[in-house]
């Protein structure tokens, strides 16, 4: 889309200085509703074939997918007859983003269809695999964004807070806070 109003500043770049392409390819977005194309597990899963099929692999072993897809047939498999759950497929969007190499990764209620494990599992890739990397994420379930180094709270469309996600915890008043200890 076209900027119409404000600005995006990342790294101090102003995005509507740069290509479209050179953001695309630099910027990695994991949706809430994760998309699959028709193919293998493999084109799926690098659809520009820049990535070994052994990266793919230990890849898709750290997200906790290999198993299931080894039984469907391994990375030749066709991706519609990998039974995933729509958590799973947010995983899978996930390991797609961790091998596309970005340093800005957007993550849009990536693990609304997840369960607690698969939260953790998420946390501990941003923790360990992501850290190095800017990290926007759009999520209700609050108790995800504690260990993020910005939080900001928003209120009928409008910013109602921005600090530091300890910071704000530790002034019991915050919203951010609030809004922890009441889910």
């Amino acid at each position: 889309m076209e900027i119409e109003g404000g600005s995006i500043v990342v790294d101090g770049v102003d995005l509507a200085t740069v290509p479209k392409e050179v953001v695309r390819h630099r910027l990695t977005a994991v949706a809430q509703d994760a998309h699959t194309l028709s193919g293998t597990v493999r084109f799926n899963a690098d659809p520009t074939g820049t990535v070994s099929d052994a990266d793919i692999t230990a890849t898709l072993q750290r997200v906790s997918l290999w198993d299931s897809i080894a039984a469907a047939g391994g990375l030749d498999a066709e991706m519609a007859q990998v039974p995933f759950s729509h958590g799973q497929k947010q995983l899978f969007s996930l390991a797609r983003a961790l091998m596309h190499g970005s340093r800005v990764i957007v993550l849009d209620e990536a693990t609304s269809s997840g369960d607690s494990d698969t939260e953790a599992l998420v946390a501990d890739l941003l923790q360990n695999e992501l850290r190095h990397c800017t990290v926007i994420s759009v999520a209700h379930r609050v108790a995800s964004l504690v260990d993020f180094d910005q939080v900001a709270v928003f209120g009928g469309g409008q910013l109602v807070e921005l600090g530091n996600a300890q910071e704000l915890l530790l002034q019991g008043s915050s919203t951010f806070a609030q809004l922890l200890h009441s889910a």
